[in-house]
This record gives structure tokens, sequence and C-alpha cells, in this order.
């Protein structure tokens, strides 16, 4: 029996993932600079796929975790405040 067989998704809604990149969520907050209370709200609110092992700790696959992050805007799309004087 392979070792995707034991996992199972926390919501039914989504299929099960082929990646084998996982990550508890404390190894997910010290590897991405976020805190565990963010990842747990984030899967609580549908926008990262959590996964439990049998029981054990939740999981999540680092390819969900990085695209959580998108790029910030940078040169002549940032519009600029200045203070008026």
């Amino acid at each position: 029996m392979s070792s995707l067989a034991a996992v199972r998704p926390l919501s039914n809604s989504e299929p099960l993932p082929e990646s084998r990149e996982w990550l508890s969520l404390q190894q997910a907050s010290l590897r991405f600079g976020l805190s565990v209370d963010t990842l747990r709200r984030r899967i609580r609110k549908g926008r990262l796929p959590g996964y439990r092992f049998e029981g054990r700790p939740i999981r999540v696959r680092i390819e969900d975790v990085e695209a959580l992050f998108h790029p910030i805007p940078i040169g002549d799309r940032i519009v600029r405040r200045r203070r008026s004087q």
C-alpha cells in the first residue's frame, strides 16, 4: 500500500494531491515565516488545503503554501501618494 493511500483531506471536496512534498504546520511556519495560527486560519477559510495522516498532525504541501504568496507590483504599476503641503 502506498503512503498516499493513508492520507485523507481535511475537506472531502478536493481529490488527494499526488505531491510527496509535505510539511507539518510547524515546519511550514519556520520555512515560510508564517505563524502556525495563520496557516490554520488559511486552512479553515479554505485558502490552503490541509491533510491529516491517519490521526497525525496536519500536513500541507509545499506548493500549496507557496501559492499563498503573490508578487507585489513594482515600478510603473505603483501609485505613490504624496502629502499635500
